[in-house]
């Protein structure tokens, strides 16, 4: 399936528009009748620097990047939904890091489902590695969804072990669809999708990897679940974006406490679980870039004891 439903077709050309992001669409759409009108009559609803500098020239050439999108779907058997079709996720609707576009291959977190992002370093110590195959295995145990990040690759650590649980498994890509880069990877993207799991980005198809479309895909990923699970992150972790939307979007953080021995050797792989584990509240609050009452939010996973409180 890679059909595009006819409005989201005409939000992809509007998205295509310069000056016109994912906000400006949800304005739009909230507009009785609007897929009733032109997209030059809609300009009413635009950003004042947008209509300024959108014509009917611009607007065909939209139209234009838009079918070469479509084409491209249709070609990849990707599926391109907007927050306006029934299987959008309702977690992402009014959510502030919305994308409106999501382009899918195989399908999305079923309706009504649960859902948790497992996110953390591409480079997990041994305990790491041991305690995302436990954790992972509980939450598919409890019946709930998989959401990985797939920035670094779908072939890391994590997303090998999600793959490979029998649940259902989300990875997020930072990077259109199209530019999966090795042969390899995009071997694995197929067999997700036949598992009836799914690949998702939020950018269009020949977007390349860069360090925005990374916190951005690190975002989604916090969207797309009620809570994140930090396995384990350094100083400069991608995966504290996802920590910290989180937990100023709502949603709850569980962190994996470091053991003993990670803590004596000061463990480069998991200071920030060190931090998050015994630091101040302003400390936290500080690498969360969050309000000091968020985290309340904040949960430290000191034993697999400790996971069921997730899943009340």
């Amino acid at each position: 399936m890679s059909e595009v439903s006819p409005k989201t077709r005409i939000m992809l050309e509007m998205s295509l528009l310069p000056g016109i992001g994912p906000k400006t669409l949800a304005k739009v759409a909230r507009v009785k009748n609007w897929e009733n009108a032109r997209i030059a009559d809609l300009r009413r609803y635009w950003p004042a620097q947008a209509r300024k500098r959108i014509g009917r020239v611009e607007i065909e050439e939209a139209k234009a990047k838009a079918g070469t999108q479509m084409e491209s779907a249709k070609n990849t058997n990707t599926r391109i939904v907007s927050s306006i079709d029934d299987d959008y996720p309702d977690k992402l609707k009014c959510h502030p890091n919305d994308p409106f576009l999501l382009f899918v291959k195989g399908e999305l977190p079923p309706k009504g489902g649960r859902t948790v992002a497992i996110s953390g370093t591409n480079q997990l110590t041994q305990h790491g590695k041991v305690v995302v195959e436990r954790i992972i295995k509980y939450f598919v145990n409890q019946g709930w969804g998989l959401i990985c990040s797939a920035t670094s690759g779908i072939d890391d650590y994590t997303n090998r072990a999600a793959m490979n649980s029998g649940g259902y498994y989300l990875a997020v890509m930072a990077h259109g669809l199209d530019a999966e880069m090795l042969p390899q990877r995009h071997k694995l993207s197929q067999q997700i999708a036949q598992r009836g799991s799914g690949v998702v980005s939020s950018l269009r198809f020949g977007v390349k990897a860069r360090q925005n479309n990374f916190i951005a895909a690190d975002r989604l990923q916090a969207a797309l679940a009620e809570g994140v699970v930090l396995i384990q992150a350094g100083d400069e972790s991608n995966s504290l974006h996802a920590a910290s939307s989180a937990i100023k979007t709502s949603r709850w953080l569980a962190v994996i406490q470091p053991t003993s021995q990670e803590k004596c050797r000061n463990e480069s792989l998991v200071r920030t679980n060190i931090a998050l584990s015994q630091g101040s509240d302003k400390d936290k609050a500080a690498i969360l870039k969050c309000d000091q009452q968020d985290l309340r939010r904040l949960v430290i996973l000191r034993s697999r004891n400790d996971y069921a409180a997730l899943t009340a």
